[in-house]
C-alpha cells in the first residue's frame, strides 16, 4: 500500500493521461506494470478522497479502462464511503457506508472492511482486517462539511 503514485493507461507519453489516487495497492501478480516513475495499468485497490472542486467522480471511466479492481471513494459532502468493484469491465457500486447506514464495506481484493463511524464533527473510518482481530480507526481530514 502506498500513497500518491501516478497511474497511466499508456507506456509512451504517459504524462498525456494519468491520475494520482490518494492510496494504491498493487498485489503480487498484478496486471499493472511498474515503470519507475509511474504504473501502467490500474491498481488492484485504490482510494480517492473527494476534495472541493476536484473531479473524483469523473475519474471512474479512467479507472475502468486501466482495470482497477476496486475503488473506495471517501466523500465529505455529505460524508460517505462508496466501494466500487470492477465487474465485466465496469466499476459498479458495491455498497455505501454513511452515518445513517454505517454498514461495513468488505473488499474482495484486500483483506479489509471499511465503515464510516462517528458524526459530522468527528468522522472516522473504521478499518477491520477480515481476521476480525485487527482494527484501526482512521480520522480523515475533516475540512468543511457544508
Amino acid at each position: 500500500m502506498c500513497p500518491g503514485v501516478s497511474v497511466s493507461d499508456r507506456k509512451r507519453n504517459w504524462t498525456k493521461n494519468f491520475r494520482v489516487p490518494d492510496v494504491v495497492v498493487f498485489l503480487n501478480g498484478t496486471h499493472a506494470e511498474d515503470c519507475g516513475d509511474y504504473w501502467c495499468g490500474g491498481p488492484d485497490f485504490a482510494i480517492e478522497i473527494v476534495s472541493p472542486r476536484d473531479r473524483t467522480w469523473k475519474k471512474l471511466p479512467f479507472y475502468e479502462r486501466v482495470g482497477t479492481r476496486e475503488l473506495l471513494i471517501i466523500d465529505r459532502r455529505p460524508w460517505k464511503l462508496t466501494l466500487f468493484r470492477l465487474t465485466e469491465g465496469k466499476l459498479l457500486d458495491a455498497g455505501q457506508s454513511s452515518f445513517d447506514d454505517s454498514l461495513p464495506l468488505a473488499s474482495l481484493v484486500v483483506p479489509l472492511s471499511f465503515r464510516l463511524v462517528g458524526d459530522q464533527l468527528r468522522p472516522a473510518i473504521e478499518v477491520t482486517h477480515h481476521d476480525g482481530w485487527q482494527r484501526w480507526l482512521v480520522a480523515p481530514i475533516a475540512g468543511p462539511t457544508k
